[in-house]
């Protein structure tokens, strides 16, 4: 009997630390998740920043992967927004820009032309 019940409480704490562990993979999932997206957004707004601060046809190239299910780039009102299925990020940005890209996933460029930053694929 006590054999049994040892066993039972072994399998007890096991099972719930199984699902407190359970729970905060998800979290971290979700952390890491926003957190790829701020860094993405502030990547983006940054080079588009430092490129309307350039003169009239300057370019930046830079990489910048993110897309896949559920994950978007797009502009607001001086904003550029990322978002995911976790969430949201946007950053603020000086310029009007046209975005010329479906989705952020590879070589970016970011060109000043006319007083206008333009972002496309490279």
């Amino acid at each position: 009997m006590e054999f049994m019940l040892s066993v039972m409480f072994i399998l007890l704490v096991f099972i719930l630390s199984l699902a407190l562990f359970e729970s905060r993979i998800t979290l971290n999932n979700s952390q890491f998740v926003l957190w790829e997206a701020k860094l993405v957004a502030q990547k983006a707004a940054s080079n588009i920043n430092n490129v309307y601060l350039m003169d009239d046809n300057s370019s930046f190239t830079d990489y910048l992967v993110w897309s896949g299910v559920g994950k978007s780039v797009s502009l607001g009102e001086k904003t550029i927004m990322v978002e995911s299925d976790k969430g949201f990020v946007n950053y603020p940005i000086l310029a009007e820009v046209d975005f010329l890209l479906n989705d952020f996933n590879g070589t970016v460029i970011f060109e000043k032309t006319g007083g206008k930053v333009i972002v496309r694929s490279g």
